[in-house]
Order: C-alpha cells, then sequence, then structure tokens
C-alpha cells in the first residue's frame, strides 16, 4: 500500500513541477483502511489536491470606444 501512496504522491509533486496543479498529497484513508475493508480486498487511497476553479462562469465585459468608431469611419468614408 506504502509502495502505491509513494508512486502516487512522485506523480503528484511531477504535476506540482510542471504548474498543473499547486499543491498534492496522496495518504491511506485513517478511518476506512480497517480489517473488514481489507479482508474484502478493499483499500482507500485520499487524494488532496489543490486546483484552479474551472472557468465556467466567464463574464464579458463590452466597453464602447469612440476612438475605433472615428477611426473605423475615417478609414471607411476616406478609404
Amino acid at each position: 500500500m506504502n509502495q502505491v501512496v509513494d508512486s502516487l504522491n512522485m506523480w503528484g509533486q511531477s504535476l506540482v513541477a510542471d504548474d498543473v496543479v499547486p499543491s498534492f498529497n496522496a495518504y491511506l484513508h485513517p478511518d476506512k483502511n480497517n480489517l473488514e475493508n481489507y479482508k474484502s480486498g478493499r483499500w482507500y487511497l485520499c487524494v488532496d489536491y489543490g486546483r484552479y476553479s474551472p472557468n465556467e462562469h466567464m463574464v464579458y465585459e463590452l466597453s464602447v470606444n469612440d476612438g475605433m468608431i472615428e477611426a473605423w469611419l475615417e478609414e471607411t468614408v476616406n478609404g
């Protein structure tokens, strides 16, 4: 189990080094890894990682720029 945790942490630290996530830590779950679960072949890993929120709610702000309009008009009229 510890070898898997160590391997996962090494991979996670490579993600941190590549700036994919700001932090990463894998460990065995302190409560769920009990005799009953082990005997049934289950064991639980926890992964704490930092991530940036997905850009699900982008906001576009429009502002009128008279200089751009004037330049377009001048080019169009005097073209």
